[in-house]
C-alpha cells in the first residue's frame, strides 16, 4: 500500500476507498461486492458534462476495485475514443474493456482467468467441503481456463464448473441450485406434484422443469401458458412457473378465490368434527361490525377466533388497491381489540403465520399450526395433513356446482353444506354456469322453493277431532266452513300441524299430518271419533 501511495500521491482517495470498505464490510464479506473506485480520475470541471470523466486523461492512472473475493489494483493504459474501449492492465496482462463496463466492475471473469491461469487449484479427489458438497473427478484447460467435472455428493449431479467460479464460492452444484433438472431429485413431478395439472402437456412437460421454472434450456424465461384443470381454458397471458408454486393457482376466473392457507385451515377443523363458521361478521354477533374473522368455534363452553395471515401481514407488498403494511397491522390490531373487549379471551384469540402457502411451512414455524394453542386443545396428530392439502388444492367453486347439478337446487342449502354464505355460493354458481360447469338459473332455484312449498302443503292432514283425512292443508282450509261450520285458514292449520308458536288447537280443532302419524295411530283417532259421534 505504501508503493501504491507513493505513486498515487493521493491521500484522499485512499481515505475514501478505507472508509467505504469499513462502513460496507458486511457486503464485503458476503463476497458479491462489485465496484471499481474511479473517483480519483479526471473529471470536467465545467459545462454542461461537468462532472463526467475526461477518458483521454486516464492512461497510467491506477484504480481500486472489489471484486468478490478480489480486492486489487488495475491500470489504465490506453483509450480509444471513437470506440470508447479502455486498455487496462492487470497482473502483467493487457485486455480491452468498454469504459462503462469498466465503471461497473464487469470484468471480474477477465480477472479470475488472469489470477487463476498459471496452475490448477484443484486436484482430482478433492473435495468442495464448504456450503457445497463436490467431489472433482476430472479437470481440463480450455481456452486458457481451467474447468473442473465435479459429482455432487447430495444429489449425485456430475457436471462442469470453471475454477474461478469454483475458488470464489460462486457457484455450486447446477441441480441442487435449480438450475439444472435431475429426474426424481428436483423435477416438478418429484417435489410439487400439484402443478403437473396445469402444464398443458401434463407429466411429460412438467418434468422439464424444476419448480423455480429452471432447468428447460428451450425456455430459460420460466414462462407457461398454462391450462386451468377444472374449465379446460388454457391462459391467453403467460405466468411464471414459480407464480404457480407460490400461489398454489394459476389465477383461473373458475377460481374459488379461498386462500390455500384457509382452505387447510377449514379441514382441520372439518377433521377435528367441530362446528364452525367461517367469516365470522355481524350477522352471527352484532359486536363485529364492519369486520369479518376467519374462522370461530366454540369448545368447552369457551369461544375460539382463528386467523389465518398471509404474507400482507408481515411484509409490504405491491398487491393493486392493497392496504399497506401499517395498515394492514393497524387493521390486525383494531380487529383482536374488538374480539378481546366482546368475550374473546386474549389466549383464545389463535393467529397462524401462513405467510407462504406451502403446507409444512403453515404447520411447522414458530407462529404455525402445531405450535398454535390449537394443539394444546387437540391432539392434532390424528390430522390427515395429505388429505388437508388435497382439500386446499380443491377448487371449491366446482364443488358447489358439482352439489347443483346432482339437484341441490337451493344455495342455502349448498352454503350449510359447504359451510359458506349463500350469497357467495350464488355467486359461485354465476360463475360456473358460464364456465359450464352447471346450468345455474335463479329461475330454476325459485320454482325449486314453490315446488317444496307446494309439497309442504300438498301432505294429507287429519282432524284428530272427528277423523276426517283431507288430501292437504289447502283442501282442508277450503271444506273447513261446510264441515266445521268455520273458516279456518291455511296458515292456521299448518301452524297446528308444524307445532309452531306451540299451537295445539285451532279454532277448537286440532289437526296432525298423516305422514308424522303411524297405523295404529290412525286408526285409533278415526275409532274414536266414531265413539264420540255415537254418544
Amino acid at each position: 500500500m505504501e508503493e501504491i501511495k507513493r505513486q498515487l500521491n493521493e491521500e484522499d482517495y485512499l481515505e475514501y476507498i478505507e472508509q467505504w470498505e469499513i462502513e460496507n464490510k458486511e457486503l464485503i464479506k458476503s463476497g458479491k461486492c462489485k465496484k471499481t473506485f474511479t473517483n480519483n480520475l479526471p473529471k470536467l470541471k465545467t459545462g454542461r458534462l461537468k462532472g463526467t470523466t475526461v477518458w483521454e486523461n486516464t492512461i497510467e492512472k491506477l484504480v481500486y476495485f472489489i471484486y468478490g473475493n478480489v480486492k486489487d489494483w488495475i491500470t489504465i493504459i490506453g483509450y480509444n475514443k471513437d470506440t470508447k474501449m479502455l486498455t487496462v492492465k492487470y497482473n502483467n496482462v493487457e485486455f480491452d474493456i468498454l469504459h462503462c463496463n469498466f465503471i461497473a466492475c464487469k470484468f471480474g471473469r477477465k480477472i479470475g482467468e488472469i489470477k487463476y491461469s498459471h496452475e490448477f487449484k484443484y486436484n482430482v479427489g478433492d473435495k468442495i467441503e464448504d456450503r457445497r458438497k463436490l467431489l472433482i473427478i476430472d479437470m481440463e484447460n480450455r481456452k486458457d481456463r481451467r474447468w473442473y467435472k465435479y459429482q455432487c455428493i447430495i444429489c449425485k449431479n456430475i457436471d462442469w464448473i470453471r475454477e474461478d467460479a469454483l475458488i470464489e464460492q460462486t457457484q455450486g452444484c447446477n441441480s441442487c441450485s435449480g438450475h439444472k433438472v435431475i429426474f426424481g431429485f428436483n423435477d416438478i413431478p418429484t417435489t410439487a406434484p400439484f402443478m403437473v395439472k396445469y402444464f398443458q402437456y401434463g407429466y411429460d412437460e412438467a418434468k422439464l422443469y424444476t419448480y423455480t421454472g429452471s432447468g428447460n434450456p428451450n425456455n430459460k424465461t420460466g414462462l407457461i401458458k398454462p391450462i386451468c384443470p377444472d374449465c379446460k381454458r388454457i391462459r391467453n397471458k403467460s405466468i411464471r412457473i414459480y407464480d404457480i408454486y407460490r400461489n398454489n393457482s394459476i389465477g383461473c376466473s373458475c377460481s374459488d378465490s379461498i386462500s390455500f392457507p384457509e382452505k387447510t385451515m377449514f379441514n382441520i377443523l372439518e377433521q377435528l368434527k367441530l362446528d364452525f363458521q367461517t367469516q365470522l361478521n355481524k350477522s352471527k354477533f352484532q359486536w363485529c361490525d364492519k369486520y369479518k374473522y376467519d374462522f370461530y368455534f366454540e369448545y368447552n363452553n369457551e369461544q375460539y377466533v382463528c386467523e389465518v395471515h398471509g404474507i400482507q401481514h408481515y411484509e409490504q407488498t405491491n398487491r393493486k388497491n392493497s392496504r399497506t403494511l401499517d395498515e394492514e397491522q393497524e387493521n390486525d390490531r383494531v380487529k383482536k381489540q374488538l374480539a378481546l373487549a366482546n368475550g374473546i379471551k386474549e389466549e383464545n384469540y389463535i393467529v397462524v403465520d401462513c405467510r407462504y402457502s406451502e403446507l409444512e411451512f403453515i404447520k411447522n414455524n414458530k407462529d404455525g399450526i402445531l405450535n398454535s394453542k390449537l394443539n394444546e386443545l387437540f391432539d392434532l396428530r390424528m390430522v390427515n395433513w395429505l388429505k388437508c392439502e388435497e382439500f386446499a388444492l380443491s377448487n371449491r367453486l366446482k364443488e358447489a356446482c358439482d352439489l347443483w347439478n346432482s339437484g341441490i337446487h337451493s344455495s342455502t342449502k349448498i352454503g350449510t353444506r359447504m359451510k359458506i354464505h349463500g350469497a357467495t355460493i350464488i355467486r359461485y354458481l354465476k360463475t360456473g354456469r358460464k364456465v359450464n360447469f352447471c346450468d345455474y338459473s335463479k329461475d330454476i332455484s325459485i320454482k325449486e322453493v314453490i315446488n317444496k312449498m307446494v309439497l309442504s302443503t300438498s301432505k294429507p292432514v287429519i282432524c284428530s277431532d272427528n277423523g276426517i283425512i283431507f288430501k292437504s292443508i289447502a283442501n282442508c282450509s277450503r271444506k273447513s266452513k261446510e264441515l266445521f261450520g268455520i273458516n279456518i285458514c291455511e296458515q292456521s292449520i299448518a301452524n297446528v300441524c308444524n307445532k309452531n308458536l306451540k299451537q295445539i288447537r285451532t279454532k277448537g280443532f286440532m289437526f296432525r299430518y298423516i305422514s308424522d302419524l303411524t297405523q295404529e295411530e290412525i286408526k285409533h283417532i278415526q275409532e274414536n271419533a266414531k265413539l264420540n259421534q255415537a254418544i
